[in-house]
């Protein structure tokens, strides 16, 4: 995050607008990563300043490539009424560009991702959980396919993650196992640790709704370890919360597990302070 901030700092009114924006992508996927509020407002504030620069330079399809940068923050944030807006606008861009335009599958695969990712975080309607978690799996399907066509690994292997997490809010915890263990063999194989955190902590929840406590302590140790190394503030707030969740479930002689986790889990919270997730994200499952 400094390196970037100093890279925008060194920024000038002749610079190309397109540069000032790759410099508010690269400060937005940091913040998204970090997921303190500070730096999403951060974030946010980059991404509209670069869209504003763009329309004026007269470059509105650059502008529109970062309206999806902009909604994964407002999902972070949690407000999904912002985020399907903007998300709206980039698929009528994007789709109208045609089908065989590499720009156009990009946007339009991160679109159909972001689109699988609301309701995890949004407050649905009672009774309207189910359809909400289909259609969100129906974008998330698209979203694989074209990650597979654009022969992006580490994307789809975090769209495979997403298809976990909804499958097991729907209940379907096998599906939900098939989803995240593929996820995890191809983000080890990456080394894609950001994501490797995201699953585990997914997989813990999974293995606790299965009464497998001693295997979910571990995952949830893991996911601990990679959020600390790499400043994810959200995801150790995540990690605080599914901890809460395992805890009264573990049977006594098992509680010094419970009791490492818990130590490590505290070193990582001192190390890059414990913060809060952000205003409306709390009914989200995502670690």
């Amino acid at each position: 995050m400094a390196t970037a901030e100093a890279a925008r700092e060194l920024l000038t009114d002749d610079d190309p607008p397109e540069l000032r924006a790759q410099v508010a992508q690269v400060l937005a996927g940091i913040g998204y990563d970090r997921g303190d509020l500070r730096s999403l407002e951060q974030a946010l504030a980059a991404l509209t300043s670069a869209s504003r620069a763009l329309m004026a330079a007269g470059d509105p399809l650059g502008a529109a490539s970062l309206l999806n940068d902009q909604a994964a923050i407002y999902i972070r944030l949690g407000d999904p009424v912002q985020a399907l807006h903007l998300l709206g606008e980039s698929r009528k861009v994007f789709e109208a560009r045609g089908e065989d335009e590499p720009l156009a599958i990009v946007e339009l695969a991160e679109t159909h991702h972001l689109y699988a990712r609301v309701p995890l975080h949004a407050r649905v309607q009672a009774g309207r959980e189910r359809d909400a978690l289909l259609m969100g799996l129906d974008h998330a399907l698209i979203a694989e396919k074209l990650y597979t066509r654009l022969d992006d690994r580490r994307e789809r292997a975090r769209v495979w993650e997403t298809m976990g997490r909804l499958e097991l809010r729907r209940g379907q915890r096998e599906r939900a196992a098939q989803r995240l263990s593929a996820a995890l063999e191809a983000q080890q194989a990456l080394g894609d640790a950001l994501g490797l955190a995201r699953t585990s902590a997914a997989l813990a929840e999974l293995l606790a709704a299965q009464g497998r406590l001693d295997g979910a302590l571990r995952l949830l140790a893991a996911s601990i370890a990679v959020n600390r190394e790499k400043g994810s503030h959200v995801g150790l707030a995540y990690n605080r919360r599914a901890l809460a969740g395992i805890a009264p479930l573990v049977p006594e002689e098992a509680r010094p597990l419970v009791s490492a986790v818990e130590r490590e889990l505290r070193a990582a919270e001192k190390l890059l302070g414990r913060r809060p997730l952000p205003p409306g994200l709390e009914v989200g499952s995502e670690g």
